[in-house]
């Protein structure tokens, strides 16, 4: 984590977006306000190489499609068979978005290929991947809102943050095919705005990946988070807040734990 690394470089040109940043399926405005930032919670979303097009369709309504690079491809080579995860083809995203005064809602689907790479010793393989989401953000009055981010689909394991890094979206088999394993997210949030400069916010996170008996017992099989917490913005580009968070993670044959924590920050926005 010391190594420098790129984390958003890209150019828009008219309705032409083309570099790293975000991908079409991540929505941000959708995330719950945390204080934690390590590691990321049970929500979807990545940053990725990528070529977008983005159309507005009238005055609320909003359509884009994309080619992306898949960051993370998580096949869990359980057995060690020669070879290595590696990527072929773009992978397809396409959302809609709606945007009101109230707020704002997004629907997107992915379709993309996990492949093994046998590298002329091992097993090639490939399975066809997809996931949907369901993400966005309510105003419930002057002092309210709510958050939600919602994904699933076979072989997405990697678009979860929670799950990255665990061979989530799908097992090399003993006989050289891959697995890919079905998982999905939740996460939900509410603020409350105590002045035009408090805010207290809360939000649960689960994130679960189907049963697999190729899977290790050591491995992540589920889990989630939940937050709460009193931000402080005394400046337009200052942050300040203390936060409680609570963690559960539960593995494949049931071994499972949790974990509390007390943080707090002071945040500079420029």
């Amino acid at each position: 984590f010391t190594a420098p690394r790129l984390r958003h470089f890209y150019g828009v040109f008219g309705r032409l977006l083309a570099g790293r940043t975000w991908g079409t399926l991540s929505d941000v405005y959708s995330l719950a306000p945390t204080i934690d930032f390590a590691g990321g919670d049970a929500v979807s979303g990545s940053r990725r190489p990528q070529v977008r097009f983005e159309q507005p369709l009238n005055d609320e309504f909003r359509a884009a499609v994309a080619l992306e690079m898949l960051e993370f491809t998580d096949i869990d080579n359980v057995d060690d068979q020669a070879g290595e995860a590696s990527m072929q083809l773009p992978l397809v995203a396409a959302r809609i978005t709606r945007s009101t005064k109230r707020g704002r809602a997004m629907l997107g689907a992915s379709l993309y290929q996990l492949r093994w790479d046998g590298l002329g010793t091992g097993p090639d393989a490939t399975v066809v991947a997809w996931g949907v989401v369901f993400s966005g953000r309510l105003g419930l009055g002057e002092r309210d809102f709510l958050v939600w981010n919602a994904s699933a689909g076979n072989g997405w394991g990697s678009n979860i943050i929670t799950s990255i890094g665990a061979g989530s979206a799908a097992v090399l088999t003993p006989v050289g095919s891959l697995d890919d394993l079905f998982s999905w997210n939740a996460q939900v949030g509410v603020a409350h705005y105590l002045s035009e400069v408090v805010a207290l916010n809360a939000s649960v996170a689960w994130a679960s990946a189907e049963d697999s008996q190729l899977k290790p017992a050591g491995r992540l099989k589920e889990g989630g988070t939940a937050h709460v917490n009193v931000i402080w913005s005394p400046f337009k580009s200052v942050n300040a807040g203390v936060e409680y968070m609570y963690g559960l993670r539960r593995n494949y044959r049931g071994s499972d734990g949790t974990a509390n924590r007390v943080q707090a920050m002071i945040k500079f926005i420029f």
